[in-house]
């Protein structure tokens, strides 16, 4: 079993920004959006998910990654789909 110390961990530093033409980056930046916005509840936070699943699947293709893109594409889906079915608490005033 290998220690953390062998463990070359000098891609990290890589910055080949574009790889990826920058979906990997985009995906991020819109998960970390949509998050703070759902804990903030805000509707608008599923959107941002959506958007990020979108990017994320186009990560996947260009990745070669089967899994993300069929995972990202279903997230996508359960975003849209509670975008949808969001109501408002009601107002006791």
């Amino acid at each position: 079993m290998p220690l953390l110390a062998d463990l070359d961990l000098s891609w990290l530093w890589d910055l080949e920004l574009l790889k990826f033409h920058g979906m990997d980056y985009l995906g991020m930046a819109l998960s970390f959006v949509a998050l703070l916005k759902l804990a903030a509840k805000h509707r608008s936070g599923f959107l941002y998910g959506a958007l990020s699943n979108v990017a994320w699947l186009v990560f996947g293709v260009f990745a070669h990654s089967a899994a993300t893109v069929y995972a990202n594409a279903i997230f996508g889906g359960m975003n849209l789909y509670a975008w949808l079915r969001w109501k408002r608490e009601p107002r006791f005033d």
